[in-house]
């Protein structure tokens, strides 16, 4: 007997019950596999979602390469005088090197701003205060999207999930140039941050264009 058949039907002629029927195929017995339905797995509770994926709990993460701070040419240097701040500031400023959030300075530098702490939801948070800072960065401008723009991207999408980009700005590392330029007073010294600060006026447009490029959707 011979068979012809088409790769790209778009029904079928024949369904295997009525070539059966018609004598045409032949089911042997001999030939017949019975699978197993595949089985759902249990859901993974809270400590085993923590042990399987404790890379993911576990420090701040990184964003892919580095982020440099472009300067106006004509923006003159500043070096703030040092202000008194609260011996809380010693404990948080260890906490930060720890994570390797801030790094000691040891060199001179051009720009020196200070620092404010703030009490927020019963934590402490350390804000770079860069009052002439700002003002010579150069703005980087990225269009950010609205609802509209994303809208026709998600006609077919059935399953959502919601992301949250805790500390977002801390996953950026700053280039080493970069990083002098946020150099601030404390205490015991100099430090400057090793990432993204959110008081940087160009950060938040620059942090969606650096988000934009490293996250890959379907």
């Amino acid at each position: 007997m011979e068979y012809s058949g088409t790769i790209h039907a778009s029904t079928s002629l024949l369904s295997g019950r009525a070539s059966e029927a018609l004598q045409l195929i032949h089911f042997g017995q001999g030939y017949l596999v019975q699978v197993n339905p595949s089985r759902d797995l249990p859901p993974l509770n809270q400590e085993q979602v923590l042990h399987k994926y404790h890379d993911v709990f576990s420090g701040l993460g990184q964003l892919h390469g580095t982020y440099h701070n472009d300067m106006d040419p004509n923006a003159k240097a500043v070096q703030e005088n040092s202000r008194r701040v609260p011996i809380l500031q010693a404990y948080k400023i260890d906490e930060l090197e720890a994570m390797s959030v801030i790094a000691k300075v040891m060199k001179p530098t051009p720009w020196i701003s200070n620092m404010v702490v703030v009490r927020k939801l019963n934590k402490l948070r350390l804000r770079l205060d860069p009052l002439h800072l700002i003002k010579g960065i150069i703005r980087n401008h990225y269009p950010t999207l609205t609802v509209k723009d994303i809208a026709p991207e998600l006609t077919k999408a059935k399953v959502f999930s919601v992301v949250d980009a805790k500390e977002s700005f801390l996953q950026v590392v700053l280039d080493e140039p970069s990083s002098y330029l946020t150099t601030f007073w404390t205490r015991f010294g100099r430090g400057s941050s090793m990432n993204l600060l959110k008081a940087l006026k160009a950060l938040p447009l620059s942090m969606t264009t650096l988000v934009s490029s490293d996250l890959v959707i379907p």
